[in-house]
């Protein structure tokens, strides 16, 4: 840190408003992909010392960048010139085979074909336990299956959480969100894992032979709650009550939702109960199921909530027959909209703010950048 401050005060001293553009231009387009091959492990090494070995290499060459410009030497663009051909190697090795078992592809497209057989035997959304080492984490995206593992450099807090107070080892292992290989835990039916795909046969009470599709046993976890119902009763508790009620309590046969002690107030008042129509229960049919959006169809005899168990997080909206309604956290870290009685299209979209500021700040970024490249001769006279 001491060097890099050091060299860049000797640059900044020394440099013209010629150079210092030619800096920023190769700046802003050099170094995020340089960024990202270090961080992606460069080469896709196999051995973490060869992959230190190649981050010192190359922060080497930023330091030999410095000094060029710093001390003025002659011929300095060749720095730039081998950092371009140490992209290009890993590109091409990438390209060619030699990172990436050659047989690597064809497995996956065999895979695919397997799965999508698999998949006509899926009725609703539901997560899945591959177990055996069938997929690696976050491989079963390729796929289009739902699985309660993955990497996630950005791991979701109140998932996280909920793994790490229920099970005895936590979740946080090299950006692993919970691997639930383990189909005869409480976890397993809360997480709405109904299916469980093996590449042998077990037995279990919970388990129910569905089909041995290619080789693959497809069972159904006849113990899995659904990824939606509806309630009719509400019990507020502290956030570690809530989780224990969970684990020892069949809240979904009781049609019963738990709210943190905060929510009290936003139902206090009116009853939350309405008029009920006897003998019928709430209807809720999927519409779609896509990774921003959720719809479905939902006619309900009596006022209460209706509980999707996917994580709560912000960015998420909820409308109710086009009227925006609120979502609030229930059994810890789901989703829940309040419903009165009747007949509902509802749709959960997600549509941060966050994405739509980013959006238009990289328009106005791209359209700044077409101004300079358009201008550069002009803006370099200037500067100099």
């Amino acid at each position: 840190m001491l060097f890099s401050t050091y060299a860049l005060e000797r640059l900044l001293e020394n440099i013209n408003r010629r150079d210092f553009m030619k800096v920023l231009i190769f700046s802003s387009v050099i170094i995020p992909p340089i960024l990202f091959f270090i961080l992606s492990g460069g080469f896709h090494a196999k051995s973490s010392i060869f992959a230190l070995l190649i981050t010192l290499l190359i922060n080497l060459l930023f330091i030999l960048m410095f000094l060029l410009f710093t001390l003025k030497i002659r011929r300095r663009e060749y720095a730039m010139y081998v950092l371009f051909l140490f992209i290009f190697a890993d590109q091409l090795l990438f390209l060619r085979g030699k990172s990436i078992p050659s047989d690597y592809y064809k497995n996956v497209r065999m895979k695919a074909v397997i799965f999508d057989k698999i998949k006509q035997y899926v009725m609703e959304p539901s997560r899945f336990i591959i177990t055996d080492g069938i997929v690696k984490p976050t491989e079963n995206m390729l796929y289009g299956l739902q699985t309660t593992d993955g990497y996630d450099p950005l791991n979701v807090g109140l998932y996280v959480d909920f793994h790490n107070k229920i099970s005895k080892k936590r979740a946080l292992l090299a950006n692993i969100t919970g691997v639930y290989t383990d189909f005869e835990s409480r976890s397993a039916d809360i997480l709405n894992v109904r299916y469980v795909v093996s590449l042998r046969p077990i037995l279990h009470e919970k388990l129910r032979l569905i089909n041995v599709v290619d080789g693959l046993f497809l069972y159904e976890n006849i113990h899995s709650y659904p990824r939606v119902y509806f309630a009719e009763k509400v019990e507020f508790l502290q956030d570690d009550e809530i989780i224990k009620k969970m684990m020892g309590y069949d809240y979904v046969k009781d049609k019963m939702v738990f709210f943190g002690i905060r929510l009290k107030g936003e139902f206090e008042g009116p009853s939350v109960k309405g008029r009920r129509e006897e003998g019928r229960e709430a209807g809720i049919i999927f519409v779609e199921y896509d990774n921003d959006r959720i719809i479905m169809d939902v006619n309900n005899p009596e006022d209460g909530f209706l509980v999707l168990a996917d994580t709560y997080y912000p960015g998420w909206k909820a409308y109710d027959n086009g009227k925006k309604t609120e979502i609030f956290r229930a059994n810890y870290f789901m989703r829940a909209i309040r419903l009165p009685q009747g007949e509902h299209r509802v749709v959960f979209e997600y549509d941060p703010w966050t994405y739509r500021v980013g959006r238009v700040l990289s328009i106005i970024g791209l359209i700044f950048t077409i101004i300079i490249w358009v201008n550069h001769k002009k803006l370099n006279e200037w500067w100099s």
